[in-house]
């Protein structure tokens, strides 16, 4: 017998649906955030009553990202979760203030660019 091209069984579902989500991640620019430590091999994703769940724990808390049917679209989900996380500017409702300094070229007091071009932040105490 010839096979059909549309085969709908679950595997050939579950199959398209990895394979659609690793499209959506590279075509995005995502990264996936692997890990050993969990069951599902990403971070933030846990199985769930059979489902995949998706939390990213940020500065402000526990995000519930949401709840997926495979471990894959639940790590993208969480990877754009990252994204948007690190978007979003640190402010006083953080619990943090952010000390303005015109005089520096960062445009904060206590910041400076390092040799390699990365921020660096410094304070001193003590005179120290």
């Amino acid at each position: 017998p010839l096979e059909s091209d549309n085969d709908c069984s679950p595997l050939s579902a579950l199959a398209a649906v990895k394979a659609e989500a690793r499209v959506m991640a590279e075509a995005e620019g995502l990264r996936l955030h692997l890990s050993s430590g969990t069951s599902t091999g990403y971070k933030g994703v846990f199985k769930r009553s059979g489902r995949f769940e998706a939390v990213f724990i940020g500065v402000r808390g526990d995000i519930h990202v949401g709840v997926f049917d495979t471990a894959l679209t639940a790590a993208v989900a969480y990877a754009r979760a990252c994204v948007a996380a690190a978007a979003q500017p640190v402010s006083e409702a953080d619990g943090l203030r952010l000390h303005l300094f015109d005089k520096n070229p960062t445009g904060y007091k206590g910041v400076r660019t390092s040799d390699s071009g990365r921020f660096e932040a410094r304070r001193k105490v003590d005179g120290r």
